[in-house]
């Protein structure tokens, strides 16, 4: 009778080792040790120090930001001086910097609820590059750093732009049985990723932000969706239709709002204020939401319900890090 207790824990542990040993084989998952340890460690290293820099520079430049008349690419120019210097920049400061603190407090989280070292060294620098990617665009478009050595800081935003967003959805598109995507996945791996790098040299190059990178995002995430909706009725198991479903739900949601805002920013512009507001506002609503959903899937399936296969998500990524993304 005493020992029933004791022994049940027991078999309901080696019943779930075998369950994820069933899904997790030696010969698919390399250990995370050695070279691979320390490669991951010295990625994370300059991946976390970059956008922290990146973000100093961000605060530091905020009161002349907010002083300075400005007119950014990605929403159309507004004549009234009230709207233009004061009310939307300062929506914008507040959603890009709502945004970067939020990543930077889930990092935090995760890092304080450590579970495995996959866990810090990479899945953390898809919230931080998700997070502070809208930081990282207002340093390209401002015109204070097109002169001296602030285009040095120009240049690294411009990299980081490209990089971190391009490792948070590369993430997404791992799916944790170990399996590598498939044929024409494989053979668009070079386009994917020679595209990205020529888009984020012309931007800094040319000190330039095109509207049409807003629809290339929403057709990557329907693209996405559509593949891990495929993968959904594929799989048989139970673990990872769950990991699927969370994340087919970021991406629809994510999908879903800049296709709004991009239906928005192309829409004619109205001579009210009030219109012109309340499309501005819902504008920086839909950005918000929009990545922010990547980044609550990330903390929910990792801090909840503990759905990722580390290891798979390491040396997948990789390889395929850059392969869902071309802004």
């Amino acid at each position: 009778m005493t020992d029933h207790p004791s022994t049940q824990p027991t078999r309901q542990e080696d019943s779930s080792h075998q369950e994820t040993g069933s899904m997790q084989s030696p010969q698919q998952l390399p250990s995370m040790t050695g070279y691979t340890l320390w490669i991951g460690r010295s990625l994370w290293g300059v991946a976390i120090v970059l956008p922290a820099f990146l973000l100093m520079v961000y605060l530091y430049h905020m009161p002349s930001f907010l002083q300075a008349n400005f007119q950014s690419q990605f929403f159309e120019p507004q004549s009234d001086p009230f709207l233009s210097q004061y009310l939307f920049p300062t929506l914008s400061m507040v959603r890009r910097l709502s945004l970067a603190l939020g990543g930077w407090l889930l990092v935090a989280i995760m890092c304080w609820r450590r579970t495995d070292r996959a866990l810090i060294l990479w899945t953390s620098l898809a919230i931080i590059g998700i997070s502070n990617f809208s930081v990282h665009v207002e340093l390209l478009e401002r015109s204070v750093f097109q002169h001296g050595w602030l285009q040095g800081v120009r240049a690294l935003a411009a990299i980081q732009a490209w990089i971190g967003p391009s490792v948070g959805l590369g993430i997404m598109m791992v799916i944790p049985d170990g399996k590598p995507l498939s044929r024409w996945l494989r053979y668009l791996y070079p386009l994917f990723t020679i595209l990205p790098g020529l888009y984020a040299w012309i931007w800094w190059s040319e000190h330039k932000a095109y509207k049409p990178a807003l629809l290339g995002i929403s057709e990557v995430m329907l693209v996405m969706c559509i593949y891990l909706f495929i993968r959904f009725q594929w799989t048989k198991e139970p673990r990872e239709k769950l990991q699927l479903r969370w994340m087919i739900a970021a991406n629809f949601l994510s999908a879903f709002v800049f296709v709004m805002y991009a239906t928005l920013l192309f829409l004619p512009s109205s001579s009210d204020n009030t219109l012109i507001i309340l499309k501005r506002c819902a504008q920086e609503g839909f950005l918000f939401i929009g990545y922010l959903s990547p980044l609550l899937t990330f903390f929910i399936i990792l801090i909840r319900f503990r759905l990722w296969s580390f290891h798979v998500t390491v040396n997948r990524s990789l390889i395929y890090g850059a392969l869902s993304i071309t802004m």
